[in-house]
């Protein structure tokens, strides 16, 4: 395995479901696996919060199946992600954290915290996603 940063690992964010089935390579490139690093330090941050908030280790978990951290774009195609996903350059992933709450406590406990991010995004009620790049906008909201 490739640790990326403590709890989070380079195979973990880039592994697709979608991919393994229409046998997709879904390795990213070294600028991508850059981005990735930046990425997972953001999610050590989320994660550190969301524990000490909880009083209690809080692990988060990167939605699987249609890889959502890093995808590459026959990946995002066949997911419907949008074509310009920040998620085809290893700058965002999609998560929970149901050891502290639902999709929505998830996301008002990260808006809270000041974390510098892009975006955390409430989609359906079913993940969050957190994006970060060079825009650092901030953005928080729903969809769904």
């Amino acid at each position: 395995m490739t640790r990326l940063t403590k709890h989070f690992t380079l195979e973990e964010l880039t592994y697709s479901a979608t991919a393994i089935k229409h046998g997709i390579d879904n390795t990213p490139n070294a600028e991508q696996i850059k981005n990735l690093k930046a990425l997972a330090e953001t999610l050590e941050e989320v994660r550190a919060y969301l524990s000490k908030k909880a009083g209690k280790t809080i692990p988060i978990y990167i939605k699987e199946s249609n890889g959502s951290g890093y995808r590459n774009a026959a990946v995002n195609k066949l997911v419907n992600g949008v074509p310009n996903s920040d998620h085809m350059q290893g700058l965002a992933a999609d998560i929970t954290a149901p050891a502290f709450g639902n999709v929505k406590q998830v996301c008002a406990a990260i808006k809270e915290s000041g974390i510098k991010l892009d975006q955390c995004i409430n989609e359906y009620n079913k993940w969050v996603h957190i994006g970060v790049g060079k825009r650092m906008r901030n953005q928080h909201f729903k969809i769904g």
